[in-house]
């Protein structure tokens, strides 16, 4: 009658895949979802969901002849939803990763997340001007499984080419998530000419100093 599952889907999922975690939740029956967050309850039921970092957890009571059908169509819901096999991190089942369909998911899924500075579809390409005068253009290859994203330096009403790479198509939303959060950052050197360098946070401190050489782009 005690139920306790966690369920491959990473509390670090998109807001926009959470959209859909939440209207199959709201189908099952015995819904009773509320401020405190998902919840089922009913006569000797009363189970509850939430994410952590092994999975969605759900826990609680059900009969165990109710839980079978109840857990199985849950499953399959949210599989049909994410169009991704759901199961048990504990029995193999591997975590979901959001890989865009197209880049106009991949749109609405930073829209969502509402990230700093401006995001423009153009041409089939995703453009991303950040407040620190970096702009990124974006571009997704789902049946490749490639994403390429291209930064520049915008100065002088002009655009200086900086980097690019190649990310698999499934590090293209946590690689921007890096950068919309922090975790990538760009920095000016100044020691002879200028320079726009892109490196992790832990690397632009580590190369911080007191002297002005490199003065963070913000």
């Amino acid at each position: 009658m005690e139920q306790d599952v966690n369920l491959n889907i990473p509390y670090s999922a998109p807001l926009y895949i959470w959209d859909k975690i939440g209207e199959v939740f709201a189908s099952m029956p015995y819904w009773n979802g509320g401020e405190e967050g998902p919840r089922w309850t009913g006569p000797d039921i009363d189970l509850w969901a939430s994410a952590e970092s092994g999975g969605i957890q759900i826990a609680g009571t059900m009969p165990d002849e109710i839980w079978e059908k109840w857990y199985a169509a849950l499953k399959e819901k949210l599989g049909n939803a994410l169009d991704y096999e759901i199961g048990e991190p504990e029995d193999g089942a591997a975590f979901y990763q959001f890989i865009p369909k197209d880049i106009a998911q991949l749109y609405k899924a930073l829209k969502k997340e509402q990230v700093k500075g401006e995001l423009l579809l153009e041409d089939g390409w995703l453009i991303w001007r950040l407040p620190s005068g970096i702009l990124l253009k974006i571009y997704v290859w789902n049946p490749m499984r490639e994403g390429y994203i291209e930064t520049y330096y915008l100065k002088k009403g002009g655009e200086v080419p900086l980097t690019h790479w190649h990310p698999a198509a499934e590090e293209v939303y946590p690689d921007l998530m890096d950068i919309d959060e922090g975790r990538t950052v760009w920095v000016k050197k100044s020691l002879f000419g200028e320079e726009i360098l892109m490196m992790s946070r832990k690397e632009y401190e580590a190369v911080s100093d007191k002297k002005g050489r490199y003065r963070l782009l913000e």
